[in-house]
């Protein structure tokens, strides 16, 4: 009896392992060339998700320092199901930095097949910005509002 038991349950340990897998769905900040410190900049955010899996979407916001940071245009919106952008107060202090006072909050698909041409990343949106005197440090922090169920969210900066 001691063997069966032992034989179950070595059977069901690597299936353990496979449900135990985490999906992601990643955000990552592309700052574009140039300094951080010099005028005018872009940052672009590319979205990516474990297993190239299609989702009910995801809701962001990408927060930011008005009084070191303009935002001049929010380009190359990824144009599938998006629910559009919008410059809001942080009030709440959602990403729970005091430096911060407002974000740019971005909805996409809530339908179950996003993004449809998912190979790889895929650009969400850019952001044109001027910096202002005084920046000190990384001009922009992501934060989530709404992920897919199932999956966990990863902000990431840089390559």
């Amino acid at each position: 009896m001691h063997k069966s038991v032992f034989l179950l349950a070595a059977l069901c340990l690597p299936l353990g392992q496979v449900q135990a897998q985490t999906l992601q769905q990643t955000v990552q900040l592309l700052y574009g060339t140039g300094s951080v410190a010099a005028s005018s900049q872009s940052a672009s955010l590319l979205y990516s998700a474990t297993g190239n899996a299609r989702t009910t979407g995801l809701g962001i916001r990408v927060h930011f320092n008005s009084a070191q940071v303009q935002i001049d245009a929010i380009e190359n919106l990824l144009p599938e199901a998006s629910l559009g952008v919008q410059i809001l107060p942080d009030v709440d202090d959602l990403d729970q930095d005091a430096a911060t006072d407002q974000y740019i909050t971005a909805w996409a698909d809530l339908l179950g097949a996003w993004p449809a041409a998912q190979t790889g990343q895929v650009e969400l949106f850019t952001i044109a910005y001027d910096t202002l005197p005084g920046l000190e440090q990384t001009a922009f922090t992501v934060t989530d509002s709404a992920v897919a169920v199932g999956f966990e969210f990863v902000a990431r900066q840089g390559d």
